[in-house]
């Protein structure tokens, strides 16, 4: 992985009970120019990907395994709008 792509791993999070929200939109939020985020995830995470769609970050996921989904999201300067949501 380049120095471009910041990695998140969410996976640890959920399995601890916690919900990763608020930490990948400020890890979202926090790109620089020319970086993306890559994100770990054990399922498709389709709210967030239509979310991100939605205000125009560009989005491409794929099944890497069983339980493991790597999510690509580029976009920087852009900013999530309002918070997280259930």
């Amino acid at each position: 992985m380049d120095n471009n792509w910041i990695e998140l791993d969410v996976r640890p999070i959920l399995a601890a009970g916690k919900e990763p929200c608020s930490i990948i939109m400020n890890q979202i939020n926090a790109l620089g120019a020319g970086q993306g985020l890559l994100l770990s995830a054990p399922f498709y995470p389709r709210p967030l990907v239509e979310r991100l769609e939605r205000e125009g970050w560009s989005v491409r996921a794929e099944e890497m395994g069983q339980a493991h989904w790597q999510v690509r999201i580029e976009g920087a300067g852009r900013q999530l709008a309002g918070s997280c949501s259930h």
